[in-house]
């Protein structure tokens, strides 16, 4: 039966041999017709327009300021500008320590602790597996560009709104290069098979993927994750992965080469099937994500990232809200 992770490599009507139609393309730009740094370089530009459309997004329309804050705080004392509490002066504070109005109300003189606060961050995680770059059509992005230009776009907008941007757990600075150096990072070979966590507590975790693993193996990837802050699952697609059109004699292959080819005879034979299993995954991985408090969203490839993108950056704002009234 045909699962996730296999791919179509010859589809022909039934009288037809499997392997009469050429391989479908694979690859974060299979088919396209722009050469590779055309292809960067629109990546790029796509990106920055988004990143100016999340920018827009991650305003409170009531103050005018940005959902997505520069900083968060740390629940314990030290440098910030909020009120954290009161407590008794010591010596080595010095008298300009003391607060003088709390201290009026009583015999002890106390001194007014600040949070502390250290600057947010976001963590960009891009499935590096092969499967991942398939595209079914020449022309059409694969799924992989398709995720690094929404990771892009929400990461420039966070660095902008003066958020630290991480990057398999590693901090990338995004004063130079923008939109292209975070392309550049996010398709770098030495990106992680599984995300790993970061070495700062309290972050956002935005991790783009097919998330065609078993429900279990993502749950637990995602724990150590999940332990550290927030977090998105972007869900990408391909097009013929969500509607199954293959039809006739197609044989499938699993592009890491881990199970054997699966010819299938009449493959719209099994297309209901599939697609009920298909519905069943994104269903509970959706249920997973809620359970350890993050969300499940999925994206097509041939459709425009701007919806996407507005509703990653909604979530992530409400929750650096919340985490501000916590």
């Amino acid at each position: 039966m045909f699962g996730f992770g296999r791919r179509p490599q010859a589809a022909a009507d039934p009288a037809s041999r499997a392997g009469d139609a050429p391989p479908a393309p694979s690859g974060p730009t299979a088919g396209a017709a722009l050469p590779a740094a055309a292809a960067a370089l629109a990546d790029a530009a796509e990106a920055a327009r988004l990143a100016e459309l999340a920018g827009v997004l991650m305003l409170d329309t009531r103050t005018g300021v940005p959902s997505w804050t520069g900083s968060h705080g740390r629940r314990r004392a030290g440098p910030g500008e909020t009120f954290w509490q009161f407590r008794e002066h010591r010596a080595e504070d010095g008298t300009r320590a003391i607060d003088w109005r709390r201290s009026a109300r009583g015999e002890r003189l106390f001194v007014r602790e600040l949070e502390h606060t250290g600057a947010a961050r976001l963590r960009l995680w891009l499935d590096p597996s092969p499967g991942f770059g398939w595209s079914s059509a020449p022309g059409l992005a694969g799924k992989r560009t398709r995720g690094a230009v929404i990771l892009a776009a929400l990461g420039l907008a966070a660095a902008n709104a003066g958020e630290r941007i991480d990057i398999a757990g590693e901090p990338v600075p995004t004063a130079r290069g923008g939109a292209a150096a975070l392309l550049e990072r996010l398709h770098a070979p030495s990106m992680p098979e599984i995300p790993p966590p970061g070495r700062h507590p309290a972050a956002a975790h935005l991790l783009a993927s097919d998330f065609y693993a078993p429900v279990e193996v993502w749950h637990t990837r995602l724990q150590p994750l999940a332990a550290q802050g927030i977090g998105v699952l972007l869900a990408v697609q391909d097009p013929a992965e969500e509607q199954f059109p293959f039809q006739g004699r197609t044989l499938f292959e699993d592009p890491r080469g881990r199970a054997d080819p699966a010819l299938i005879g009449r493959a719209e034979a099994i297309r209901r099937d599939y697609l009920e299993r298909f519905e069943a995954h994104r269903r509970a991985m959706a249920e997973m994500a809620r359970s350890i408090g993050w969300a499940f969203v999925t994206h097509r490839s041939d459709q425009p990232a701007g919806t996407v993108v507005a509703s990653i950056a909604a979530h992530i704002g409400g929750e650096r809200r919340r985490e501000r009234r916590a």
